[in-house]
């Protein structure tokens, strides 16, 4: 259903920890950094995979000392590798580094050699990545095993312990440890001091880049409340997912309309119609006319405060609802918006034509209530009977028009 995620309703009440700007691990002297990275347990193994991971630890490290800062978090944000994603990112530490051998000639290798260094860098709690850099395109593999081995391997460990009691698939196990895991990453600390917010949050951030139903998963929350991390009274998993109904002034509150008297007219719109409809419908109603509709020529036409609507301001929004904006990713993990078509428009375009309809009929009834709303040329055809009125020629050239008769008083076989 569209609108905000219930997550996103919880956020006010489960407020997740406060970004820092410091801390003690992120202001490490480079030596001492460099000995602590090159040692078990972080980079253990052959003689040729630790040279690999030093070359990768080098080249980051030199491109992060160009940016400016006072320590290694604060040159990462001034980088704006950030706002890459985990695989875009790394084109910078590859360009314009001079003087170290790197052992193989493809970028392949080097970006694998970078890749590997950065997640050991989150994995002693140098730099700590945003929520969309983890997530983006997907979470690091590797980042579990970095976390496991270099920060906690004990809360890992009961992690996994809950998990295979409760008889979860490895690929659901998997799921739900990195995103454990990214919540370490980007807050610090061990799994002990992870928070009912930082869930919610993190469960937002998913609904925000469109993950697939899977990966929307609460589980993982699920796993750290039996693991004993929250305290008695944090919400269940159905608490995070159900929202309950909202009434009709917080469906329309959701999408922050500025000029009070259309929001408390739609208001009263969906009071109105709420006895003949189900939640369900009026919360796409809600949204139809909430969102895609009024808020949308607020953000297009500000200081609008009238249904009479020129021409010109009609006919772009009739345009604009044909199509909503899409994240896609590339080759390269980087998110671009592209235009798609709505394929639910003329649904949407049906439902304002109805509230026009409604208010005109309603108005007749009811003048001093719906009557000043009423639009110049549906004022003229209030005097006949609703059908006529729009399927009158002249009605038509009204403010806004579509195919169909989609009067719901008539017949669905009636003709136009």
């Amino acid at each position: 259903m569209p609108g905000p995620s219930p997550a996103a309703a919880l956020l006010h009440r489960f407020p997740p920890r406060a970004a820092t700007a410091d801390w003690p691990a992120t202001g490490t002297p480079r030596a001492q950094l460099m000995t602590r990275l090159t040692a078990d347990p972080l980079l253990g193994g052959s003689a040729i995979r630790l040279a690999n991971h030093r070359r990768g630890l080098i080249r980051v490290l030199d491109w992060l000392e160009r940016q400016p800062g006072d320590s290694w978090q604060d040159r990462w944000l001034a980088s704006a590798a950030d706002t890459h994603g985990n695989l875009a990112w790394r084109r910078l530490p590859m360009h314009g580094h001079v003087g170290i051998p790197d052992g193989a000639a493809d970028s392949e290798h080097i970006g694998l050699n970078i890749a590997r260094a950065m997640s050991v860098l989150v994995c002693v709690d140098v730099l700590r990545p945003s929520l969309s850099w983890l997530l983006t395109p997907a979470t690091p593999a590797g980042l579990v095993t970095d976390l496991t081995r270099g920060r906690d391997p004990e809360g890992f460990a009961r992690l996994a312990e809950v998990c295979r009691a409760d008889g979860s698939s490895a690929q659901v196990m998997r799921v739900a440890l990195r995103r454990i895991a990214v919540i370490l990453a980007a807050k610090g600390g061990g799994v002990g001091d992870i928070t009912v917010g930082d869930c919610v949050q993190l469960l937002h951030m998913l609904e925000e880049h469109h993950a697939a139903p899977g990966a929307r998963s609460p589980y993982f929350y699920q796993v750290l409340n039996t693991a004993g991390v929250f305290s008695a009274d944090a919400p269940t998993v159905r608490g995070l997912r159900t929202q309950g109904q909202l009434s009709c002034e917080q469906l329309i509150d959701r999408y922050c309309i500025a000029c009070r008297p259309v929001r408390d007219l739609l208001v009263d719109y969906l009071r109105e119609r709420q006895p003949g409809v189900d939640y369900a419908t009026l919360h796409k109603l809600s949204y139809g006319l909430g969102r895609l509709f009024w808020r949308d020529l607020e953000i297009h036409h500000p200081g609008i405060d009238s249904l009479r609507l020129p021409a010109d301001v009609a006919t772009g929004w009739k345009e604009r609802i044909t199509t909503k904006i899409t994240r896609v990713a590339d080759r390269d993990g980087r998110i671009t918006q592209v235009l798609a078509p709505r394929i639910n428009a003329l649904d949407h375009l049906l439902a304002v034509r109805s509230f026009y309809l409604d208010i005109t009929l309603w108005a007749t009834e009811g003048p001093s209530r719906w009557g000043p709303w009423v639009a110049p040329c549906a004022r003229s055809a209030s005097r006949k009977p609703r059908c006529s009125a729009r399927n009158d020629r002249t009605a038509n050239r009204g403010w806004i028009s579509g195919p169909g008769n989609g009067c719901r008083s008539c017949p669905s076989s009636s003709p136009p």
